[in-house]
């Protein structure tokens, strides 16, 4: 069976929990610890619960891992947050924090004062399309003092098929992001409620990207939102771990953890940045 690991959203895990995935939290979308707040990053606000949130994690799960994915907004998400720049521009992940980098300095500042007490935070970077954007990445982060290890997403098609450019000395961890690669593989726009679904071109760029990983050592995980087809097929190609969301845990592994606590945050925190997005163009 495939290792799992858990994503996070803003939930707050209970310990029982934390200790069936082994402490291991794959992933936590930096985005929407904002978007529940409703404060920008640069916010003092948003700087004080980001630090909160990555300490109350860390000191849950000393001897695992945590990976905090810098914050992925699009427009309008990013629009109707408290503090956000005045230049607004459609920059989606990596792109909007090297367009803006008092963002993304502002993220890995706070990753690498959590990262002082709690070495076991390490850092990964979403929505790359060009190996230049990680080395840019890279050295930000080395210039704040984060350490650690460092991962990109694999979200584009671009990053699949030039993977080995991405594999950076400090690259070690590979995360197949498919709700996103499902939807530009498939020219589908994400939104529609549609998610992942199995594709045969999908898994064909999931087992190139198998390859490559293996041949350079470099750890492979999913995430996304997933069904029991894309679990099968994350055990076909031997990937390294599973990303599981903590809302999504009922649907996956059974009713039993339909008693967990914070399953409605994720859901409150979507219709909170609709219902603003609304309110802001009406």
């Amino acid at each position: 069976m495939v290792v799992r690991t858990l994503a996070l959203s803003g939930e707050n895990p209970p310990l029982a929990l934390l200790g069936e995935f082994s402490n291991r939290v794959g992933m936590i979308r930096g985005e929407y610890l904002f978007r529940g707040s409703g404060y920008y990053p640069t916010s003092k606000e948003g700087r004080e619960n980001l630090h909160d949130y990555l300490e109350l994690i860390a000191r849950k799960t000393v001897g695992g891992e945590i990976w905090y994915r810098t914050t992925d907004f699009d427009y309008r998400e990013a629009s109707v947050l408290s503090g956000v720049e005045d230049e607004l521009a459609e920059f989606r992940g990596i792109r909007r924090g090297l367009r803006f980098p008092e963002l993304l300095e502002c993220e890995l500042s706070i990753v690498s004062s959590v990262q002082s007490q709690y070495p076991h935070l390490n850092v990964m970077f979403p929505f790359v399309s060009q190996p230049r954007e990680v080395e840019t990445a890279l050295r930000i982060a080395s210039g704040v003092g984060v350490g650690g290890h460092f991962g990109i997403m694999l979200e584009t098609p671009a990053v699949a098929l030039c993977l080995e450019d991405f594999l950076l000395s400090d690259v070690g961890r590979v995360i197949v992001g498919l709700n996103d690669l499902h939807a530009l593989t498939m020219g589908i726009t994400r939104g529609a409620g549609i998610k992942p679904s199995w594709e045969k071109s999908v898994e064909r760029l999931v087992s190139m990207a198998r390859e490559i990983t293996r041949r350079h050592g470099v750890r492979l995980s999913m995430a996304g939102y997933l069904d029991s087809q894309l679990m099968d097929m994350a055990s076909r190609l031997s990937v390294d771990d599973v990303v599981l969301h903590y809302s999504q845990l009922p649907v996956l592994l059974g009713d039993s953890y339909l008693s967990l606590p914070d399953l409605e945050v994720l859901s409150i925190t979507k219709k909170r940045s609709r219902d603003a997005i609304k309110a802001k163009v009406s």
